[in-house]
């Protein structure tokens, strides 16, 4: 099936790299497509059947969107995820002990997806983000994956680096970082989601780094009953 992009030709879809794709919950016909290291973000408003990029304000060009958040209480507030290579802040790659080395960035629309402005920065890919359906001034963001290191690792010193979960109260004008002081002993936190009926509980699966790791006793699913301030391994 031939799919159209604005702005590019008409092609069949897995020419693009495609890592992320999200549905609108507050309407069907809206579907976000993120892709790999080409600065990539796709809205579709007819089920799929045409895509129009939607990248302004976002300013890196090599830039791989992880995920793509959709407010659950506003259908204009967008969140995208995603991973920022070495080459894109060093102008070089940087290999770690096993695997590139990355930061990461969450981006906020609050007009559809029509411009988007960084919200958050840190030392690693930013992977999921979670919206508390009761407060969206609540956001959870999961930082890091198995397979991309960490800007802040440090392979001669052998410390895997990583961040955690990080946690806004105020819609992302400040963060606080929930780590191994919350009882998060993996810092790769490659999956994280919330429970419907009670958003102050949470699991988080820890994807250790290959090569950092003690003998996978630092990583596994962490839970937390009270938004993250406290974590206990599964």
């Amino acid at each position: 099936r031939d799919y159209k992009v604005t702005g590019v030709q008409t092609c069949a879809l897995p020419i693009f790299p495609i890592f992320t794709l999200t549905v609108d919950p507050h309407n069907a016909n809206v579907i976000w497509v993120g892709t790999r290291t080409a600065r990539g973000l796709y809205k579709s408003v007819d089920q799929g059947k045409t895509y129009t990029e939607k990248t302004r304000g976002i300013t890196e060009q090599n830039i791989t969107f992880r995920g793509v958040t959709v407010d659950p209480n506003n259908e204009s507030l967008i969140y995208a995820a995603a991973e920022v290579p070495s080459q894109e802040y060093a102008g070089v790659t940087i290999i770690g002990l096993s695997f590139g080395e990355s930061k990461g960035v969450v981006y906020r629309s609050t007009d559809g997806g029509e411009n988007w402005s960084a919200m958050w920065r840190g030392d690693a890919l930013a992977r999921y983000v979670l919206v508390d359906p009761r407060n969206s001034s609540v956001i959870f963001v999961s930082t890091g994956f198995f397979d991309v290191e960490a800007a802040n690792a440090d392979p001669k010193q052998m410390i895997g680096g990583g961040v955690g979960v990080v946690k806004s109260t105020d819609g992302g004008q400040t963060w606080r970082v929930l780590n191994q002081a919350n009882g998060l002993t993996d810092l790769y936190i490659g999956s994280l989601a919330m429970n419907p009926g009670n958003p102050d509980n949470l699991l988080a699966g820890g994807s250790e780094q290959n090569g950092y790791s003690h003998g996978g006793q630092d990583s596994g699913v962490f839970v937390t009953f009270d938004g993250g301030e406290t974590w206990r391994k599964g």
